[in-house]
Formats: C-alpha cells, sequence, structure tokens
C-alpha cells in the first residue's frame, strides 16, 4: 500500500483516506484537484471478496482476481450506504455529489445529501432537527 501511495499521491490531492485491516485488507481513496479519483484496494487472498466489474487490475500476476468475479451489476450510487467511513469520507461523498450534480443527476444528488446528513447526526447522537421548507 505504501508504494501505491507513492505513485497515486504524486498530483495534487484535495482529500485521500483509507482503512486498513491487518492481514485481511486495506484500501485508499484519492481525490484530485481536477476532481477526478481512484480507489486502490489490497487484501488477503484468503478474506472474502466479491469483485465486479467495470475494474482495473493494477498489479495480478497470477490472474488471481478473475477467480472473484461475480456475475452481479456493480453496486448502484442509489444503494450507497452514507457516511459509512465517518468523517474521513465525508469529504469523498461530498465530491460524488458535485460530480452527480454536473452531470445533471441532482434528484441522485439531493437524496443522497439527506441520506447523509441524517447519518451525520445520527452519529453525534442527536436527534434530527425538523426539516423546514424554505420561505
Amino acid at each position: 500500500m505504501a508504494q501505491a501511495h507513492e505513485v497515486l499521491s504524486r498530483d495534487p490531492i484535495l482529500n485521500d483516506y483509507g482503512q486498513s485491516r491487518s492481514g485481511v485488507v486495506a484500501f485508499r481513496k484519492y481525490v484530485y484537484l481536477d476532481f477526478a479519483s481512484c480507489e486502490f484496494h489490497a487484501f488477503n487472498v484468503r478474506a472474502p471478496f466479491k469483485l465486479r466489474r467495470p475494474f482495473i487490475a493494477v498489479w495480478d500476476p497470477m490472474d488471481f482476481l478473475e477467480t472473484l468475479v461475480v456475475d452481479e451489476p456493480p453496486p448502484s450510487h442509489e444503494s450507497f450506504q452514507p457516511y459509512s467511513h465517518g468523517d474521513e469520507g465525508l469529504i469523498w461523498e461530498l465530491v460524488d455529489c458535485i460530480k452527480w450534480l454536473s452531470r445533471g443527476h441532482s434528484h441522485l444528488a439531493k437524496n443522497y445529501l439527506a441520506g447523509l446528513g441524517q447519518a451525520v447526526v445520527a452519529s453525534d447522537g442527536h436527534a434530527a432537527p425538523p426539516r423546514h421548507p424554505p420561505s
């Protein structure tokens, strides 16, 4: 992961974050200043992992990744769980919303932002304040 980070962090980065469970799986997500983004995953071959197309294998000399491919569609944006990585993933989620808005998917972005707001409030242990329509 450290070597991948050296390569993937050469361009100016707006944000990067990741998580690691020693000996099982690690990932790192990058958002660049031009709003391009990428994810890098590394995992133990014994870890239960489902891989859905499309993906780009950076290093797979024994074609192991093909054994993990399942015939299922990739997760849809509508099924993303808001705030799944807490504050650390918040910039990534907001950038996703900006990308959706720039592509004309305002309904998707607004629904996600509403769910994200609820998840953030719930994580702080407070009841969500009532939503009032704009005056």
